[in-house]
């Protein structure tokens, strides 16, 4: 397929990226009618064209977090990765495991300390007194757990340190 037809055939699969951006609203509007006690939150900043241009968002089901609050370990993982393809980003991610061991499902300070004030709220953790998060090394989510769960103790991910060891 050349390169061209390619891209058409994206293009149609995908739609218009603007459009998608505000059904998303919609989508998290529904999201928390239909999941109470859900959180759904879009994250946007003004350009130089004062157009809403998008930074992330933030869900967190209402029935799932619950669920979770019940029966948690204070123990979680965070960690983020990079989106390839036509819309370039990254996923920050928390995974927590539950009572019986089952899980529950561009890394920068200001996405995380986004991400860490929403979550430190979603779970409950006021400031993280009892809990342990494990990450790696990354400066932005460093800053973010001092500055919203000062008390938690936060560990470093083996695998990163063993790596990074590796390179020395």
């Amino acid at each position: 397929m050349c390169q061209v037809a390619r891209k058409k055939a994206i293009a149609h699969i995908m739609g218009d990226y603007k459009e998608k951006f505000y059904i998303l609203y919609d989508y998290c509007l529904e999201l928390k009618t239909k999941n109470p006690n859900s959180t759904a939150v879009v994250s946007t900043k003004k350009n130089a064209n004062d157009q809403d241009e998008f930074l992330g968002v933030c869900i967190c089901i209402g029935p799932l977090k619950r669920g979770y609050l019940e029966s948690y370990r204070p123990v979680l993982s965070l960690d983020g990765c990079f989106i390839k393809g036509p819309w370039k980003g990254q996923n920050l991610v928390a995974i927590g495991r539950d009572g019986n061991n089952q899980m529950c499902e561009r890394e920068n300070s200001v996405s995380w300390a986004w991400f860490v004030s929403l979550l430190a709220t979603d779970l409950e953790m006021q400031d993280g007194c009892g809990w342990c998060v494990i990450s790696d090394q990354q400066k932005g989510l460093v800053d973010a757990m001092k500055a919203y769960l000062p008390q938690a103790e936060h560990r470093l991910c083996a695998r990163h340190v063993y790596a990074n060891l590796r390179k020395t």
